[in-house]
């Protein structure tokens, strides 16, 4: 270079300093440090944010009305004409036909033989109450507005029949309830399991939990209907 020279002074002051290696970075080092690298890793870090958050909204139930606590004993006693419940009225075609587009199956036939004999409102028009009959069996299919309290179910065991999550007390008559979107259904029978998983297919039912990969898909679609109205 040209300009000034170096004084001989200066000279031997940098030959008198110790040498030292130059390390380099790896290719990882100087990847992991790099913008895009530090983007994904706070893309990554929010999904799983939102993963977890997920997870716990699937698992917490919908509130939908009330909470509900079928009375079983009551319902096996007027299975057997036991009792007289007050404030019945029935339930004409027009109304079955509007209430079974609204979420309230009042169907003419259910678990394939069994034949509604007869549908009327109970409890001051809070609950319907259908009846089924074949020649050997029948079925009362009780539908009132809320969610099953299942803390009150006493002697009912949680199980799942025809892939529907549901609560059963067995015995003679059968009972089984669990609900879905607002409704409590409650099934008492004194037919077989083949005829209880028969009505369950032609009803409206959940499924039972699929794991950590259904939980979260349900907490996204909430989390999904929250979002939808803000925008």
């Amino acid at each position: 270079m040209s300009g000034p020279a170096l004084s001989p002074e200066f000279l031997a002051a940098l030959n008198g300093l110790p040498r030292a290696n130059i390390s380099r970075d790896s290719l990882w080092s100087r990847l992991r440090h790099s913008r895009p690298a530090r983007f994904g890793v706070a893309i990554i870090g929010a999904s799983l944010t939102v993963a977890v958050v997920a997870y716990g909204v699937g698992g917490v139930r919908e509130q939908v009305g009330d909470s509900v606590t079928p009375t079983s004993n009551h319902y096996a006693a007027d299975f057997f004409g036991a009792t007289t419940i007050q404030a019945k009225s029935s339930l004409s075609p027009a109304a079955m036909s509007d209430l079974d587009h609204s979420g309230w199956p009042c169907r003419a036939t259910l678990a394939v033989d069994l034949h509604r004999i007869d549908a009327e409102w109970r409890d001051n028009g809070q609950t319907i109450a259908l009846t089924y009959a074949s020649a050997t069996h029948k079925l009362k299919l009780f539908e009132q507005n809320g969610v099953l309290d299942t803390e009150g179910l006493l002697g009912f065991d949680n199980r799942t029949i025809n892939n529907a999550d549901v609560w059963v007390r067995d015995g003679i008559p059968t009972i089984v309830t669990w609900d879905y979107d607002g409704v409590v259904f409650t099934i008492v029978t004194d037919a077989g399991s083949k005829h209880i998983a028969a009505a369950l297919a032609e009803l409206p039912t959940r499924g039972p939990d699929g794991g950590p990969a259904q939980r979260i898909g349900n907490g996204l679609d909430r989390m999904t209907t929250w979002i939808s109205p803000a925008t």
